[in-house]
């Protein structure tokens, strides 16, 4: 369960986009074409942009976890509840 957490959450970050060289390149127009390609094509990787899909993926996983835990709680006190029924 925690590999899917870890693989979820902690993944490594694809390159997000560099804000500030953009606008710089914006004022400097002798590299302005490609560098400012290369970031805007970061722009996918930032999660807000995508969609959430990083963010409702690991929000998914966490209501899982949630889930199973208040099953085995759940299961917990009904023990509990029948042996103190039984003494």
């Amino acid at each position: 369960m925690s590999s899917i957490v870890e693989d979820v959450i902690i993944s490594p970050t694809p390159p997000q986009p560099d804000f500030q060289l953009m606008a710089a390149c914006m004022r400097n127009s002798s590299q302005a074409n490609e560098t400012l390609a290369v970031q805007l094509s970061r722009m996918g990787n930032v999660p807000a942009f995508d969609h959430g899909s990083q963010i409702l993926e690991g929000m998914r996983v966490l209501q899982e976890q949630v889930n199973e835990l208040k099953v085995s709680l759940d299961r917990g006190l009904g023990n509990i509840c029948l042996r103190l029924d039984a003494s």
